[in-house]
C-alpha cells in the first residue's frame, strides 16, 4: 500500500492531480463512477497508465451517442477505497520492515497520513 502510494507521490504532478481526481469521484471503491478532469488527453492518458499499472485505480471508456455525435467520458473504479475489503486486508497482512517513510496526500484540502512502520 505504502509503496504503491510512494510511486504516485514520486511521479509529476499530472498523475498526483489525476490520483485526487479519481479519489474524489470514488473515495469509496467497489463500483463504477463518472471521472472528470479538465486535463489534456495525452496528460491524462500518460497518468491513466501509471495509475492503473501501480493497482490503485483501474478507469474504463464509457461511449455514449447524443445528436448523432460519439461522446467519450472516462468512469473511474478505487481499487483502495475503504469499501475494497481485500485490498486492505492484503495490506494490513504484508510483512513490513521498520521505516520512518511519511506519505501526505492532500486531495482538495483533506490531509491522509500513510505511514509505513
Amino acid at each position: 500500500m505504502i509503496d504503491r502510494l510512494r510511486i504516485v507521490a514520486q511521479q509529476k504532478t499530472s498523475v498526483t492531480q489525476l490520483w485526487q481526481e479519481c479519489w474524489t469521484a470514488d473515495p469509496y471503491g467497489s463500483r463504477w463512477m463518472p471521472l472528470s478532469t479538465a486535463m489534456g488527453y495525452s496528460t491524462f492518458i500518460s497518468a491513466k497508465k501509471i495509475l492503473s499499472e501501480s493497482g490503485l485505480f483501474i478507469f474504463k471508456p464509457d461511449l455514449s451517442i447524443q445528436d448523432s455525435r460519439e461522446t467519450v467520458t472516462w468512469m473511474v473504479k478505487n481499487l483502495h477505497g475503504s469499501r475494497m475489503k481485500e485490498f486492505w486486508e492484503k495490506a494490513n497482512s504484508e510483512k513490513q520492515e521498520p521505516s520512518a517513510v511519511s506519505i501526505v496526500v492532500r486531495p482538495f484540502g483533506k490531509t491522509f497520513w500513510f505511514t509505513e512502520n
